[in-house]
């Protein structure tokens, strides 16, 4: 090969590993620079947020001490307040005065008032329920003829008439026992 021969091969080569590899490696290290940038900002962005964290934290670490504290008076003073009304209700039953015996008749007697009046509130409240399944059986389209049916619309305002007397009834009886009770406890 001749000294021109040669020459023109390493300019060749000197070009082709210009074009080929340095303008690659250019591109690759032009790569590599930005996604280094973009991780550094990346990192810096996360190092603010922790530290945003930490300062959350301990402002959450502060206020969960503080509730604690209050809470913590807060149980104090309620067993405090425990103590004294208990101390109160012993008192209070120290004082209680012993009943007579025409006291512990008429308690007797409220009693069974008042199992009689749970009685009448158990039967009302069923007659309500019959009269909700009868009202709403009655309200369902039927085949058979209006004048055919069992409950006359006079009957069924009698009965409610009834249930509400005797609702009124049991009202006044409540009532009665509650002043009764008050009046014993005095």
């Amino acid at each position: 090969m001749s000294s021109e021969a040669c020459y023109k091969l390493l300019v060749r080569v000197t070009q082709v590993l210009r074009e080929e590899y340095i303008q690659k490696q250019e591109h690759a290290r032009h790569e590599v620079e930005t996604r280094v940038e973009f991780l550094r900002h990346q990192k810096e962005q996360q190092l603010r947020e922790l530290q945003e964290l930490e300062e959350t934290k301990e402002n959450v670490t502060e206020k969960a001490e503080h509730i604690a504290e209050r809470l913590e008076l807060c149980h104090d003073n309620n067993v405090n307040l425990l103590r004294r009304l208990e101390s109160i209700m012993r008192k209070i039953q120290s004082r209680v005065p012993v009943l007579s015996s025409a006291e512990k008749e008429m308690k007797e007697e409220l009693k069974q008032l008042e199992e009689r009046v749970k009685e009448y509130s158990i039967n009302l409240k069923q007659l309500h329920k019959k009269l909700e399944y009868q009202q709403g059986y009655l309200g369902q389209p039927k085949i058979i003829s209006q004048e055919s049916s069992v409950i006359q619309p006079q009957q069924l305002n009698n009965i409610k008439n009834i249930l509400h007397e005797e609702g009124d009834e049991i009202g006044h009886l409540m009532k009665q026992i509650s002043q009764l009770k008050m009046e014993i406890n005095l």
